[in-house]
């Protein structure tokens, strides 16, 4: 059984357990899809329409992408994702996102993003600080 027969049977399962809000959940992981769209995809399956497709990624860009996620360079996977589909912002971080769910790569998915980021941000402040405290006794 292919992922995309998986998922499919998956989906129906949750149909028909009458869990939708799951099936949605799930469309969302697996298809890269907002909140909305994956709304939108189980509504349209319930009336007996298909599933979206997945993006046929290159064997090759896949396992790139899952490496720079590996090493914590999401923001990278994602600028790569977008140049070679010419996708948007949004849709790239969330098909990268997908792809790191499907194969079991954790996120790190903090607001304040890398520790260097953190500290370049306090060097930052502290020097303004500085500056703000010198102009302020050398009237």
């Amino acid at each position: 059984m292919t992922n995309d027969n998986h998922v499919e049977q998956q989906l129906r399962e949750l149909l028909d357990q009458n869990q939708k809000l799951e099936a949605v959940k799930l469309c969302r992981i697996e298809f890269g899809l907002s909140l909305m769209e994956a709304k939108q995809a189980i509504d349209a399956y319930e009336q007996g329409g298909s599933l979206p497709k997945p993006v046929e990624i290159d064997p090759s860009l896949e396992s790139e992408l899952l490496s720079l996620l590996g090493r914590s360079e999401k923001i990278r996977a994602v600028q790569l994702y977008r140049e070679r589909f010419g996708a948007t912002l949004v849709a790239s971080k969330r098909a990268v996102e997908a792809l790191a769910k499907r194969h079991g790569v954790p996120m790190d998915d903090s607001s304040f993003g890398s520790p260097v980021i953190v500290i370049l941000v306090g060097v930052i402040a502290v020097a303004g600080l500085a500056y703000l405290a010198w102009s302020l006794f050398n009237r």
